[in-house]
């Protein structure tokens, strides 16, 4: 019988609710799953929960529930501290790994630019690889003793989830991945990762053509609706929480009037490892690119720049660096309204005010598409091919960039935003209720507990310093806001 390997690692009860909710879905097709976790042998990375932290809080560690439901359903778990194969892993593939350890000691360092020599970030890029190059054997080990013929393993960008990929194709056995949904309650599962543009874009059609058009608008309108913040709901996107409620309107001294020509940050410039088809734009980051987009827009025209809420979250190095770029365009470019990250202005309100919007790479470009403003993008973004944005990638697209737009497309935006739900599962009741019986008890302690990993930082040092460079990086009344949202 047929047997499908599952990638874990790591004690986020999140991802151990879908992976029960996998493993029975394959055992209920009349195959047999098993589940690898390499948790061990990548030294904490990938936790929600720090280890010793849990200890000291006398809390049970959801890997040690998780472990303990397998065994009752009868799944066959592999828990390696180490890698028994005397198989040498080769350069290129190594090479390979390499990549991914810098781009997730970016994530962990949170600067595009972080120094690699440090002994801090040296000694997180060793761990990283070691745990990388011990999973890659581990998981090779386990296809050949068990014969997998299907892997299942998320997300694909980290070291462990890259060389897990690597065993997968060395071994020609075919790879699912699976991750968290777009919402909290769903899982995605399909034979591409969500980091693919190219092949998500592709899929489009096949995945809506499943659907009658009046399910596929509702289902896209709802995606954008549920982005938003209300009075009744949070909202999706976690960085819309502090803009002010659409009802409280814009302030005649922030923007007043119409045609707008916005321009708007990212949070998603410092992922190296994405792909090649991810490269496209020959700026040398998003400020220089903004800059020389500046420069095409005559004086007289009405311009902002929003900034990402997100910059909060990075290093205070990268957080001034960050802060030099936006003095300098607003020292050249005088006219040039800034809206800073932690102010409270609504980007959807702002948009409205628009004529054009320009985006990195980020999702309000695909929300500003099916609010039916002109989009241009600076670098290749996960919804660009299909939805029909305008693409700036280099100094010769510059030219007359804005009058050479061509109209938007607000039903492709929410067809894309159809798809993007509708190639996702719900999560079933019974894994709801597990995620629920392996995470720690809602209050105080678990609160405690997430400071300490914060941002998925893989030690308490790091965490801290995560927290401490977001707070001063924000205002008083957005942390106040923060805190008791």
């Amino acid at each position: 019988m047929e047997k499908n390997l599952i990638i874990i690692s790591g004690n986020d009860p999140g991802y151990q609710g879908r992976v029960m909710q996998l493993a029975c879905a394959i055992r209920e097709s009349g195959l047999i799953p098993m589940v690898i976790d390499l948790t061990r042998l990548n030294s904490g990375f990938g936790n929600e929960y720090n280890d010793k932290v849990l200890r000291f809080f006398r809390a049970t560690n959801p890997i040690t529930k998780f472990h303990k439901h397998l065994i009752d359903l009868g799944i066959e778990l592999i828990y390696p501290t180490h890698s028994e194969s005397a198989i040498t892993i080769d350069n290129e593939s190594k090479n390979e790994i390499l990549e991914a350890c810098e781009s997730a000691i970016i994530s962990y360092a949170r600067d595009p630019n972080p120094n690699l020599k440090s002994r801090g970030l040296k000694n997180i890029n060793d761990r990283l690889l070691k745990g990388g190059c011990d999973s890659y054997l581990a998981v090779l080990q386990s296809i050949t003793k068990f014969q997998i013929k299907k892997l299942l393993v998320p997300n694909g960008r980290f070291p462990h989830q890259r060389a897990s990929v690597i065993a997968a194709l060395d071994t020609g056995i075919e790879v699912n991945y699976y991750e968290k949904g777009d919402f909290s309650e769903s899982i995605y599962l399909q034979s591409y990762s969500t980091l693919d543009r190219i092949k998500s874009q592709q899929d489009v059609v096949r995945i809506l053509d499943k659907y009658d058009s009046e399910t596929v608008t509702s289902v896209g309108a709802e995606w954008f609706a549920s982005r938003i913040p209300s009075e009744t709901r949070k909202g999706s996107n976690i960085y819309a929480r502090n803009f002010d409620s659409p009802s409280a309107g814009l302030q005649s001294d922030n923007l007043g009037g119409e045609n707008w020509i916005g321009i708007f940050t990212s949070s998603q410039d410092e992922f190296l490892s994405l792909g090649k088809e991810w490269h496209l734009h020959e700026w040398e980051n998003q400020y220089s690119a903004i800059r020389l987009v500046l420069e095409e827009i005559d004086d007289s025209k009405n311009v902002y720049l929003r900034i990402h809420p997100n910059l909060a979250t990075k290093s205070h190095k990268a957080f001034k660096n960050e802060l030099c770029d936006i003095s300098a365009l607003h020292k050249d470019f005088p006219h040039l309204k800034i809206f800073m990250h932690d102010e409270k202005i609504n980007s959807y309100e702002l948009i409205k005010k628009s004529s054009h919007v320009v985006v990195w790479d980020s999702t309000i470009g695909l929300e500003a598409l099916a609010m039916g403003v002109n989009v241009i993008e600076l670098a290749a973004s996960y919804y660009d091919d299909y939805t029909l944005v305008n693409k700036c990638f280099s100094k010769s697209d510059l030219s007359e960039i804005f009058q050479k737009c061509s109209s938007p497309n607000p039903d492709r935006a929410i067809k894309f935003a159809a798809y993007l739900s509708l190639r996702e599962t719900l999560l079933t009741d019974s894994a709801r209720q597990l995620i629920r019986e392996f995470d720690i008890s809602d209050g105080i302690r678990k609160k405690l507990l997430r400071i300490a990993t914060m941002g998925g930082s893989p030690s308490v040092r790091i965490a801290g310093h995560h927290l401490i460079d977001t707070l001063r990086h924000r205002s008083f009344k957005t942390n106040l806001k923060y805190l008791f949202r």
